[in-house]
């Protein structure tokens, strides 16, 4: 593809957004009053709809007339992935894809009572941001990026190599296998695979791993009345009567908390913002309501593995700051503490793109193209599904409008309408520089 023609492309491509900016913004508010909450994220009093916002969305791309398949099956019950592709016509150029989740979390009822304006699902527009549950995570980067193959189309171009976006399910209760993995089964995969999480518009080669373990530390139940006798030295020969397990285990929370600290100071990458990895309790459960030293106490941490990592190597380091622990200890020596890896869901390894890869080059020139300004670079602080298509050997990049401070899983969840056209700018930029276009 001739410099000029791709210009050419990107200059039209870039005014058909601004004619259509209102259209834009009309068509994502009306995607976010479609509630599409995940089920297993759902409120028992306001379950999800995933399929009829599905439904519609597929009605939607099949109407716009731009894309040559709009594909739909389902990854679960009631819970349908969808691909719309446009075909290349042929010549230079790589085919590209686009990934993004449908699937938001709900809206307890005591977020519903602090919601401004009072309807999570309003899609309202106030103050240049538009609002609703999904707005950022992640409808504002599904929408931009849809329509911006739409809008290529509408400025009289084909892509040369095929374009493929496609809308998945499960990612708010990370269950890879009927959303992102659904989709790869499915046959849907390119050189390059941009997912459009919201990143404050900052390209993100890097993506932050993520994993849950379990520490479960057994004591010995004795009436709270004696527990001088178990804390302090008696006379006859040992072991003591009772053993506290919360104490115990806050000693092995304090040499956790050392090992955050560390990593906070130690462990660095590029991307990475200052104690991006780190670790931290998130449920802890011990002892009960009757007159008696904890018998058991139960912690569940979630550690942010940093994309020079792996998950497995950060859980050999957690595992030895334990270890450290009880060597030290003469109850957890005999009673060592048991360590469950991973729970609640799989591990999810980081993503690290390097930096000089043609893709990122590639997102680099079509954001000075579509913005007249350099780009700022980031690394996703939390997991998505990028994590569980680069584990497949896929190459993600990571970027869209938004950003999970806006509300994210909160209260007042929003996206700005500046930053949704300037997302959607960069994305039909990107389809030029990447997949090339012949004129149709």
């Amino acid at each position: 593809m001739g410099a000029d023609l791709a210009a050419r492309a990107t200059t039209r491509a870039l005014s058909a957004i601004d004619a259509t900016a209102d259209e834009l913004i009309a068509f994502l508010s009306a995607y976010v009053r479609r509630k599409s909450v995940n089920p297993g994220r759902a409120p028992a009093d306001d379950p999800g709809e995933t399929r009829s916002c599905q439904e519609w969305l597929r009605g939607e791309l099949a109407r716009s007339g731009a894309f040559d398949v709009v594909d739909a099956w389902d990854g679960a019950p009631d819970q349908p992935n969808l691909a719309a592709v446009i075909r290349g016509a042929g010549g230079d150029g790589l085919p590209l894809m686009y990934n993004g989740h449908t699937d938001t979390v709900g809206a307890s009822a005591e977020q519903r009572e602090r919601w401004r304006g009072g309807d999570p699902w309003s899609g309202h527009v106030a103050d240049g941001n538009l609002h609703g549950r999904g707005a950022t995570d992640m409808k504002g980067g599904n929408a931009a990026f849809l329509w911006a193959a739409r809008v290529l189309r509408r400025a009289g171009y084909r892509p040369a190599a095929d374009v493929i976006a496609t809308v998945s399910v499960g990612e708010e209760t990370s269950e890879a296998a009927i959303g992102p993995l659904s989709v790869l089964d499915r046959g849907y995969r390119a050189p390059l695979i941009v997912i459009g999480e919201p990143t404050n518009l900052r390209i993100a080669p890097a993506g932050m791993g993520w994993f849950f373990f379990k520490l479960t530390v057994a004591g010995k139940s004795l009436h709270p009345a004696a527990r001088y006798r178990a804390v302090h030295p008696q006379p006859g020969p040992p072991p003591p009567p009772g053993v506290d397990a919360v104490a115990k285990a806050r000693t092995i929370m304090d040499a956790l908390s050392r090992l955050d600290h560390d990593w906070a100071l130690y462990r660095t990458h590029p991307l990475m913002p200052p104690g991006g990895a780190n670790l931290g309790p998130v449920s802890i459960r011990g002892g009960g309501y009757r007159a008696e030293m904890p018998p058991e106490c139960e912690v569940v941490y979630a550690v942010v593995v940093d994309p020079s990592s792996t998950c497995a190597g950060v859980m050999a380091e957690i595992e030895e700051a334990i270890a450290g622990v009880v060597r030290s200890d003469t109850w957890l020596r005999e009673h060592p503490p048991s360590i469950e890896f991973p729970v609640i869901h799989m591990a999810l390894e980081p993503v690290d793109v390097p930096p000089d890869h043609p893709g990122v080059a590639a997102a680099a020139r079509a954001f000075r193209g579509a913005l007249g300004r350099e780009p700022e670079y980031g690394c996703m602080p939390g997991p998505c599904d990028a994590n569980i298509m680069a584990a497949r050997g896929e190459t993600t990049l990571i970027f869209g409008p938004g950003d999970l401070s806006f509300g994210a899983h909160g209260t007042d969840e929003f996206v700005p309408v500046a930053q949704v056209i300037e997302a959607c700018k960069v994305y039909a930029a990107l389809i030029v520089a990447w997949c090339g276009v012949v004129e149709a």
